[in-house]
């Protein structure tokens, strides 16, 4: 017995040195960690405010470049406005800290926005989309995040205007393969309109996706 005690507790350190290294090889495209230098990845999701396809490349084990499509039917994550609008944007990811207990990264979707208002004419924009995402491995196959997203969304036509979503939340990753992602976020806050359309709305971005690793 006390053979095997020693046994076991000279596994220990080894067991929890596995999963702690296995942890630091997740790759990701919610948290603050990246897809891996040299690594592709395509994700793709569905829910509100509508269906987006984004590309990911890995330019260096911190920094993730790529681009996002989207065809939503809320305008900018607003529960109230349901009107047509694409989003074409380039996608950026830095990751800052990255550890086998947590990782923090920032990201930006700098884009062209437009959406077509029933009874009106097409509004064009520009957006600047920030973010900021923690993640928090509790397995090598799981990861929880928590975020916030702002964006500044600037529109020329029918008068110069802003639209702010300002989205707190968190969502998770489940590992199905080691190439293979199941995704779920959600955010929640105000939307605010200033300028020539003003007035606050209640915000909502609840996606499910799948993002696979060529």
């Amino acid at each position: 017995m006390t053979r095997l005690m020693r046994l076991g507790s000279a596994a220990l350190p080894l067991l929890f040195g596995v999963t702690a290294a296995n942890a630091a090889e997740q790759w990701s495209v919610l948290s603050g960690r990246t897809v891996g230098v040299d690594q592709t990845v395509i994700h793709g999701q569905a829910g509100w405010p509508g269906i987006s396809a984004t590309l990911l490349h890995g330019v260096s084990p911190k920094v993730d470049l790529g681009g996002m499509f989207a065809f939503n039917y809320g305008v900018e994550n607003s529960t109230c406005c349901i009107w047509p609008e694409l989003k074409f944007a380039a996608v950026g990811r830095l990751n800052l800290v990255d550890t086998p207990k947590y990782n923090v990264g920032i990201g930006a979707q700098p884009g062209l926005l437009l959406f077509f208002p029933s009874g009106g004419s097409t509004q064009v924009g520009v957006a600047i989309p920030l973010s900021f995402a923690a993640g928090f491995p509790i397995s090598p196959q799981v990861m929880v995040i928590a975020g916030a997203d702002v964006a500044f969304d600037i529109f020329f036509t029918s008068g110069s205007y802003v639209v702010i979503p300002i989205l707190f939340g968190g969502g998770v990753e489940y590992a199905i393969e080691p190439n293979l992602l199941l995704t779920f976020s959600l955010r929640l806050g105000p939307v605010i309109g200033a300028g020539s359309v003003s007035g606050t709305t209640f915000g909502l971005n609840g996606l499910i996706g799948l993002a696979y690793k060529f």
